[in-house]
């Protein structure tokens, strides 16, 4: 067994199955989702998170979809007449024990949901293991409130996995190279930033309304928004990628975000 691991984080915008999909959110929801569970199937992931599927029986189809290549999946079920978390997991790896927390401090539309982060352990057989926090922060202009998710994420890395390898991925709804950026990295000094890693000089927009055309039909803006931070002395970063061809047969981008995708290497523990 290989010690590379290849993982993504993906904010599906799939809104479908509840109120604000049916007011404004939901837009070509099942052509985008079977054209995602597709590009999944077909893939070389080992882990994916995807964020933004807020209906439990999306949720549910997306992992019957998949789970022939995914043996392992998980979500948080949300209570009745909920928004629930938006996130579901779906690994070729063994998921040990994994937890939910919701957010204390959400604002505006977000205060409607339940987001928060999904934490677990990841066997890879043979090998080792690690430590994996998949999350949705608050979106917007509401830093307070972004930096109390994080201080959450903080608190439960202190005294949940104080030390060996970890990663953090989600969509921050941080931008990229921001003064909130700063302050995000020196919270989780141990961690290293992936795309900045490999490419520094380069934006790394995952939200881009001039090239994907979801988010221009969402008037999304441009930014670097979702992240991949690992463990700086346990982790080789191979590669780190913003995945754009992700599109239907009639060309809409799967989502209003683009897939970040990396390949790690874990080393020897």
């Amino acid at each position: 067994m290989s010690t590379q691991i290849v993982i993504q984080t993906y904010n599906a915008h799939i809104w479908k199955g509840t109120v604000p999909g049916f007011f404004s959110e939901e837009y070509k929801d099942d052509e985008r989702q079977k054209e995602i569970c597709s590009r999944i199937n077909k893939s070389a992931l080992d882990v994916i998170g995807l964020c933004e599927v807020w209906s439990d029986g999306h949720k549910k189809e997306i992992i019957e979809k998949t789970e022939s290549n995914f043996t392992f999946s998980w979500y948080y079920d949300t209570p009745p007449a909920y928004m629930g978390s938006g996130l579901v997991m779906l690994s070729k790896l063994c998921l040990v024990e994994p937890q939910f927390e919701q957010y204390r401090d959400l604002a505006d539309w977000d205060k409607q949901s339940q987001k928060g982060f999904i934490s677990t352990t990841v066997f890879i057989e043979g090998i080792g293991k690690f430590q994996l926090l998949f999350t949705h922060t608050q979106s917007g202009n509401y830093q307070t409130e972004r930096q109390s998710n994080l201080d959450q994420m903080r608190t439960q890395i202190t005294h949940r996995w104080p030390r060996g390898p970890r990663i953090i991925m989600g969509d921050l709804n941080i931008v990229g190279g921001s003064e909130e950026y700063k302050t995000l990295m020196n919270k989780f000094p141990e961690f290293i930033d992936a795309w900045s890693k490999l490419h520094p000089s380069e934006p790394g927009y995952t939200s881009d309304p001039d090239q994907n055309n979801t988010c221009k039909h969402f008037n999304g803006g441009k930014g670097r928004l979702d992240y991949m931070l690992v463990t700086k002395q346990d982790w080789d970063i191979r590669s780190v990628e913003v995945v754009k061809d992700w599109k239907t047969q009639n060309d809409i981008d799967c989502s209003d975000h683009y897939p970040l995708k990396a390949t790690l290497v874990l080393i020897k523990q």
